[in-house]
């Protein structure tokens, strides 16, 4: 058994669900595994903290009527792939990456693809990962640089695919606000 030091918990996962007027189903039931795009692979997918993702993606994918449920994880040391923060790692996938591409030649080579291989040759033992998805628009950006056209995305679309229900805990509905209120919820 690993101790609270072997552990790694990760924060303020959002995940964004159609708002079906039952919270108390939602709190009791979450997280929800993702139903549309598992371009990480099967599994829970939440946004890195910031609010304003969550509210895009229910404005985009569930027309406006959307509930967001806030949660936080723990995954054993070693077991959280961070292809956004960790330059080692996302080389290291660069690299499985060629190499299947290479050995795959006539197919698309998806990174869900690359992920369902590794697993299916045991080099693949994440619980978690953390990437930045570039198909999600509504970037908030800002200039930082006057005379060159620079811009920092101070709204990065970071989602984290966690593998297992299990890993999860404490996921409640936290918008919108009626579901929140005294005696609701």
């Amino acid at each position: 058994m690993l101790s609270l030091n072997d552990m790694l918990r990760l924060e303020n996962l959002l995940q964004t669900v159609t708002d079906k007027g039952n919270p108390d189903y939602v709190n009791a039931n979450g997280p929800f595994p993702s139903t549309k795009s598992h371009w990480l692979g099967k599994g829970y997918y939440f946004w890195d903290g910031l609010l304003s993702r969550a509210h895009w993606w229910g404005e985009r994918h569930c027309e406006g009527n959307y509930m967001i449920c806030r949660a936080w994880a723990e995954l054993d040391d070693g077991a959280y792939l961070d292809l956004a923060g960790n330059m080692q790692q996302l080389e290291d996938f660069r690299s499985h990456y060629e190499i299947i591409k290479r050995m795959h030649q006539k197919r698309e080579i998806t990174v869900s693809f690359v992920i369902a291989k590794l697993r299916k040759d045991n080099l693949f033992p994440y619980q978690a990962i953390r990437a930045l998805s570039n198909e999600c628009g509504g970037d908030i950006a800002v200039r930082f640089v006057e005379i060159h056209d620079s811009y920092l995305n101070v709204s990065p679309p970071m989602q984290i695919c966690v593998y297992s229900y299990n890993r999860v805990h404490d996921y409640h509905v936290i918008y919108p606000p009626k579901y929140t209120a005294t005696g609701l919820i």
